[in-house]
């Protein structure tokens, strides 16, 4: 998740220094994640220009779910997320 975190964080705030503070690692560890994140999406995902960073068309893609997967991690560690076994579409067999 704190790679997810990182990526998102990158993209928001256009600095790598601050995108690491954020997630709490320094800029040299935050480097060496996002390479490790895009190896294993074998994609680039954000790239430097000028005086910022743009993502890919794979990347564009990829923040919004990361976005989407990060609010659902934050709602269900704060348990703000309630399980509705009336409302669940999962089918239980005993």
């Amino acid at each position: 998740l704190r790679q997810l975190a990182l990526l998102v964080q990158l993209h928001d705030r256009q600095s790598l220094s601050e995108a690491a503070q954020h997630v709490h690692i320094t800029p040299s560890a935050a480097s060496q994640s996002l390479q490790r994140l895009r190896a294993h999406l074998n994609d680039e995902l954000i790239l430097r220009l000028g005086g910022g960073y743009v993502p890919t068309p794979l990347g564009e893609g990829a923040l919004e779910a990361f976005r989407d997967m990060l609010q659902l991690w934050a709602e269900i560690s704060t348990g703000s997320v309630v399980f509705d076994p009336a409302s669940s579409r999962a089918h239980w067999s005993v």
